[in-house]
Parts: structure tokens; C-alpha cells; sequence
């Protein structure tokens, strides 16, 4: 069972791996039968700009919150969502 917390952090790492700021390096043995996956930062990212804010970064609709979202929705003025288009596969 995974608490919420493990949850935010995959989420996390997903979101610095899609921008290209960290890289898998591998795996080392845990708890059985799992295992830590272990990464790394990518050289020359260590001062990069999008550490501060990658979810918006990648999803710039999450800026606005639910509650910005919702008030935008109202006045007809929807944001686009989705992936910013730098980053889509």
C-alpha cells in the first residue's frame, strides 16, 4: 500500500524526468521485493530555471489553482491544458 505521500513524490520525479532535469542511474536493493530507484541530476541543469516551478513548467494550466480555474471557466476565458507544447511526445 502506498501513502499519499509516496504518491507525490513519484509524481515529482515524473514531472523533473519529462523536463529533462534528472536521469535514471539505476537501481539498488530495498525492502524485498522492491527495489530504490536511484537518479541523478543532469549535468549542466544544477541552476536551470524550471527547478523552481516544474509542474508549471510542464502544466501551465496549474497555475491558476482549482479555484483560478474555475473563476476563468465562468468569465469564458478557458486556459489551454494540458502539456506546455516544448514537451510533448
Amino acid at each position: 500500500m502506498f501513502s499519499a505521500g509516496d504518491n507525490s513524490r513519484r509524481k515529482y520525479f515524473y514531472i523533473l524526468k519529462e523536463l529533462g532535469l534528472i536521469q535514471s542511474v539505476g537501481f539498488v536493493p530495498g525492502k524485498a521485493p522492491f527495489r530504490k530507484h536511484m537518479f541523478a541530476v543532469v549535468k549542466g541543469m544544477e541552476d536551470d530555471p524550471r527547478w523552481t516551478r516544474p509542474q508549471i513548467e510542464l502544466y501551465p494550466a496549474t497555475k491558476y489553482g482549482k479555484k483560478g480555474y474555475l473563476r476563468l471557466k465562468r468569465k469564458g476565458l478557458r486556459p489551454r491544458p494540458g502539456r506546455r507544447a516544448a514537451y510533448r511526445k
